[in-house]
């Protein structure tokens, strides 16, 4: 498995040099990031091929900064803070909806068997 040199800034401020795997997912960058930082849950940009600023939301778009990176073997990474209050909030938010939604069809899916039913014993 190769590895490729990731340099992680915040605030324009080298926060770590690290060696990862190539095959890194974003999950596992972000996991590694917040054990540096306790603060905050890391979003990345990087510069592609071209210079132009690349935001990073998915382990493809992390592979893909990572293969315009390979051939300078190191990957600078520019990451800024996403509040974790926030984003727990947010994903309370979604969650939250979700049951909400998963009640409303359980609601409706109960009522058409009930009408079903009555149709039945009509006929």
């Amino acid at each position: 498995m190769s590895k490729i040199t990731f340099k992680i800034l915040f605030e324009d401020k080298l926060l770590r040099r690290i060696e990862l795997p190539s095959n890194i997912t974003f999950e596992q960058l972000q996991d590694i990031i917040i054990k540096f930082t306790n603060k905050f849950v890391p979003q990345f940009t990087y510069s592609d091929d071209e210079g132009d600023q690349i935001f990073i939301s998915t382990t493809i778009e992390l592979h893909e900064a990572i293969r315009c990176a390979i051939k300078q073997n190191c990957l600078r990474l520019t990451t800024f803070a996403e509040q974790i209050p926030k984003i727990k909030q947010t994903i309370r938010e979604v969650n939250d909806s979700i049951e909400l939604n998963k009640h409303n069809i359980q609601n409706s899916n109960n009522n058409n068997n009930n009408n079903n039913n009555n149709n039945n014993n009509n006929n």
